[in-house]
């Protein structure tokens, strides 16, 4: 992370523990100051992968288009190598989103969130493909925070400072204690699928920390009005419980989840709060 400068930059990752705080994004580089984390799993260290051909596979490629001499700059953490979202499917991610109906006509671009940022693959190709205005970029641990999604982020801001690149304010907490406070056209979930082995499961349940994802969408619903969401995007893998989701959804509103789109390895839906899809 460089040092704080005194002039603002506009393509810079902002560390902002005070998420609820609108307008703050144009702001210097700074280092991050941890004031909280979740204590179950937010405060465990991580391990970087050196693995050059690893670094290559996720990073090469989408809008940023990195060089395997720019990609050296960049950090992936040995859980990332499982977890990250590879830079071409994260791009096709972010055109997919922007299709959305809600998202046209806007005066400004949208704003986008993702609440479990890990390292930074999703929201590198947020923040460079010209197309959002803010990304807002939420990690729990503080060590991944830290030394991998803050330091990617200002690399891939820098490299890509000739672009008309979004601001970005990293937030290192628990997502769910910050989520009635942002504001955002668009919430991106990609919760944790259980491991490796995860579609050794017949169905997968998918939840961030004890809170079931469809809790966490009528939450968002209920408060539209103050946060602005228009829709929930979920990466999930190809075994989700789509059922589980929907019957859980119906249980407290009239929502709706429909498939986005199918990858490879997982899958894309979408809750919508907008009128129609």
């Amino acid at each position: 992370t460089s040092a704080m400068t005194s002039t603002p930059v506009r393509s810079s990752a902002v560390i902002d523990f005070a998420a609820g705080v609108q307008g703050r994004y144009s702001a210097p580089v700074v280092s991050p100051v941890f004031l909280q984390y979740e204590p179950n799993n937010g405060d465990h260290t991580v391990h970087e992968c050196t693995n050059t051909k690893q670094k290559e596979q996720h990073f090469k490629g989408g809008c940023t288009k990195f060089s395997h001499e720019e990609i050296q700059q960049l950090r992936m953490d040995m859980y990332d190598t499982f977890a990250m979202t590879w830079a071409s499917e994260a791009f096709k991610t972010c055109n997919i989103i922007l299709r959305l109906r809600g998202l046209h006509g806007l005066s400004k671009k949208p704003v986008v969130t993702d609440a479990t940022s890990g390292c930074g693959g999703n929201v590198i190709q947020f923040a460079c493909c010209e197309r959002f205005g803010h990304v807002n970029a939420v990690e729990l641990n503080k060590d991944r925070c830290k030394k991998f999604l803050t330091h990617n982020v200002n690399t891939a801001l820098s490299l890509r400072s000739d672009r008309n690149n979004a601001e970005v304010k990293i937030i290192c907490g628990d997502y769910l204690e910050h989520m009635k406070t942002l504001r955002q056209h668009v919430v991106f979930l990609a919760p944790p699928w259980g491991g490796p082995e995860y579609d050794t499961e017949e169905h997968c349940v998918l939840r961030l920390g004890r809170k079931h994802i469809a809790d966490i969408v009528a939450e968002l619903y209920e408060h539209k009005k103050k946060n602005l969401t228009q829709y929930v995007v979920i990466m999930t893998p190809c075994n989700f419980d789509v059922d589980d989701m929907q019957e859980r959804l119906t249980e407290q509103s009239d929502l709706k989840i429909k498939l986005l789109a199918t990858f490879p390895k997982w899958t894309l839906h979408v809750v919508s709060f907008y009128k129609s899809l």
